[in-house]
């Protein structure tokens, strides 16, 4: 999965990476975006109480979330402390000398699994998924993803998720075949889907480099992310985008008390068992 997952973005790099037209666009766009959200009461709260104000922007490529809310909390007059959590080393480095070029200081960066964020050591204010990173976890992933989540939240912190609504998705015809956005065509295709994991697979071609490859995606009702959140978390709120209609921003804060423990073990025990009970039926 993560090598199809480097694959996939490796093609998609000119719309995220900041130093390419794209990308510088997309960045833009992020900081117009995190402007409103930090009007949120949850998020103004924090301002208030803070002076200094530590953000963790995971799975997060170039940064461009992370950075676009550190500059925003900066010119609300705070000091920022911002960490950026991704698997792609490559990336970070880039991410790290953006950081510099928009903060005047380097963000921390390091390469980690999103699930594992218990080894940072420290407490954040501040946690984002930006850019739809929600899609490459199933719901079996995301009630391991909260807890590593939680594990690091400071009690009175705020997590914003940003999700592209799945049914918006299919009534513009995503299921069957989709051009990503951006001034070069990349192809997306539907191509399995797994039942038990809730995941689509999708086959993505480019044009211009004549390279393909497969992607595994979950795709999101917003209600259902929020519904799930809520087991998570005491208080919830749901934004919508200042000006693209399918996308939505799902603020959540105060982790419930007394949560179950779900262990990755037993998640993929169970997935193991219903997957022989579906191949008996089938058989």
């Amino acid at each position: 999965m993560e090598r199809d997952l480097r694959e996939y973005y490796k093609l998609l790099d000119e719309e995220w990476n900041p130093y390419k037209p794209g990308g510088y666009k997309r960045f833009l766009e992020a900081l117009r975006v995190v402007d409103s959200i930090v009007e949120h009461k949850f998020i103004r709260d924090i301002i208030k109480r803070r002076n200094k104000v530590r953000i963790l922007d995971v799975c997060s490529g170039y940064g461009i979330g992370g950075i676009a809310l550190a500059k925003v909390m900066e010119e609300h007059k705070k000091q920022v402390d911002l960490t950026l959590v991704d698997i792609r080393e490559e990336v970070l480095i880039r991410a790290k000398k953006w950081s510099i070029e928009v903060l005047r200081k380097p963000a921390k960066t390091l390469v980690l699994d999103v699930m594992n964020l218990k080894k940072l050591g420290e407490k954040f204010d501040l946690i984002i998924m930006y850019g739809n990173s929600i899609a490459h976890f199933s719901p079996w992933d995301l009630l391991l993803l909260l807890p590593s989540i939680i594990n690091v939240l400071e009690d009175n912190g705020v997590f914003i998720v940003e999700n592209i609504d799945v049914g918006l998705q299919l009534l513009m015809g995503y299921k069957y075949i989709w051009i990503e956005r951006g001034s070069k065509p990349i192809l997306n295709f539907h191509a399995s889907y797994d039942i038990l994991k809730g995941t689509c697979r999708r086959l993505f071609f480019s044009f211009e480099h004549n390279e393909k490859g497969f992607v595994d995606l979950h795709f999101w009702y917003t209600s259902t992310l929020g519904a799930l959140l809520f087991c998570f978390f005491n208080d919830l709120s749901i934004l919508s985008h200042p000006w693209e209609h399918w996308k939505y921003y799902v603020i959540v804060r105060r982790p419930r008390e007394n949560m179950p423990r779900i262990t990755k073990k037993r998640v993929e025990e169970i997935l193991s068992e219903n997957l022989k009970s579906e191949r008996q039926e089938k058989t």
